[in-house]
């Protein structure tokens, strides 16, 4: 099926990666297009009006479902961190990240259709295009640190965003650039 989609692709069709705001908003039923998500999206769709959508997507054969490769989620993993952003990211959203860089990579047009701020700085960062569904967007890429607000120590934190040096909690925030 993945190689179906990637001649698809090739041949000029527009490429949407749905998250789950894509799905609720119902935006692949208003536009044309090759519409691709993740198994964790689906997993996440639970009210009675986004499953009869997805229903729907799923039985017109208009959204398509592809597993993740771990190369691809490996790489998305990868540029979180770089900017900071991988403690804010789900699995699901790392799974978006990871269909949008193999699309990108396939030489198709790919836009992600997201909410999350997280994934539209690092798909904005990445050279991608975006389509918030009810916020306004990130506007430019921001890098983030953790800092402790009582040490002043910067780098990552232990689990639960705890300071390695003295114990209390970080707060994340812009890099310095």
């Amino acid at each position: 099926m993945r190689d179906s989609l990637r001649e698809l692709c090739k041949s000029k069709h527009k490429v949407f990666i749905i998250d789950a705001a894509g799905v609720f908003s119902g935006f692949p039923t208003q536009f044309t297009g090759l519409f691709i998500t993740s198994p964790k999206v689906l997993d996440e769709v639970k009210d009675a009006k986004s499953k009869q959508t997805l229903e729907f997507l799923l039985s017109s054969r208009k959204l398509h479902v592809c597993e993740v490769k771990p190369e691809f989620l490996r790489r998305a993993k990868e540029v979180a961190k770089e900017l900071g952003e991988l403690r804010e990211l789900s699995v699901t959203d790392l799974e978006v990240l990871a269909l949008f860089i193999e699309f990108k990579e396939y030489g198709c047009e790919v836009t992600v259709v997201t909410d999350d701020y997280s994934i539209q700085n690092i798909v904005k960062y990445l050279g991608g295009k975006f389509i918030p569904i009810k916020t306004k967007g990130v506007t430019h890429v921001i890098t983030y640190a953790y800092l402790c607000t009582k040490c002043g120590y910067r780098g990552e934190p232990l689990k639960g965003n705890i300071c390695p040096i003295c114990g209390s909690k970080m707060k994340k925030v812009r890099a310095r650039r």
